[in-house]
């Protein structure tokens, strides 16, 4: 899995983990908190490298499948692109701030 996509699965694991069974979310943590690879993963649970890659894309999938329904960390993305283009333009005046951070106001 590429840095881009761990981020991304980082990203929903902390939106999303308490959903997770607790095997899952025990894997995950392994797997992005911990860094650990699958051989490790299947070494501390005493699995098949075969289980705990599985255990891995079950919960990937949960995961994802959560943020299709629900969009939060989408929208908290989002919502965090808008706040930086606002604090990186500093030639935006006070009443143009104040229009942008309604409309983002408005979103929550």
């Amino acid at each position: 899995m590429d840095l881009g996509s761990k981020l991304e699965i980082s990203s929903l694991f902390d939106a999303y983990g308490g959903l997770l069974t607790d095997k899952q979310r025990e894997v995950l943590s392994l797997y992005l908190i911990d860094d650990l690879g699958i051989t490790e993963i299947a070494q501390n649970l005493n699995k098949t490298r075969q289980a705990a890659y599985d255990f891995i894309n079950t919960a990937i999938s949960s995961l994802k499948r959560i943020e299709e329904k629900v969009g939060y960390a989408r929208e908290k993305n989002n919502i965090k692109a808008e706040l930086n283009a606002i604090l990186s333009n500093s030639s935006l005046s006070v009443e143009q701030i104040k229009v942008r951070l309604d409309k983002l106001n408005k979103k929550i």
